[in-house]
């Protein structure tokens, strides 16, 4: 529906200034040694999973995900949408590939699809971001 989408632009401006500035001054630090890393040719490293990774429910490990996709520039496989509201899969191949076997104990995008389905997800059906994940509380 059009009204997803111009929800989820109206929000944008909202949650982008909230966001930014909570985390800007904390991440200054981190984001200086990622670029100085990726300059000098540096790959993604391979993720530490968190002990007990079981503990962790998917919006926890979702939220990881998207947080080690935007720290390593991997946004051309899965970004969120402008607001943050969304989850956009560009690259669903190299996402099961890549992404998934870091932070989920399955690599299938069906099963992925399946558990953003369980956690109240919707699905955009039109518009620029058609198929991306949504969710009023993510």
């Amino acid at each position: 529906n059009n009204s997803n989408n111009s929800n989820i632009d109206s929000n944008a401006t909202t949650i982008s200034s909230s966001s930014s500035s909570n985390s800007s001054v904390a991440s200054q630090s981190s984001n200086k040694k990622v670029a100085k890393a990726k300059k000098n040719g540096a790959k993604p490293p391979r993720r530490r999973r968190r002990r007990p990774t079981s503990m962790q429910q998917f919006p926890g490990k979702l939220h990881d995900m998207m947080s080690y996709i935007e720290q390593w520039g991997l946004d051309n496989i899965v970004s969120w949408v402008n607001n943050g509201r969304a989850v956009y899969v560009r690259d669903s191949e190299q996402l099961v590939e890549k992404i998934l076997p870091l932070f989920f104990g399955q690599s299938k995008f069906r099963s992925f699809t399946r558990q953003m389905n369980m956690w109240n997800f919707s699905r955009i059906v039109d518009g620029p971001y058609r198929g991306a994940f949504v969710h009023p509380y993510f």
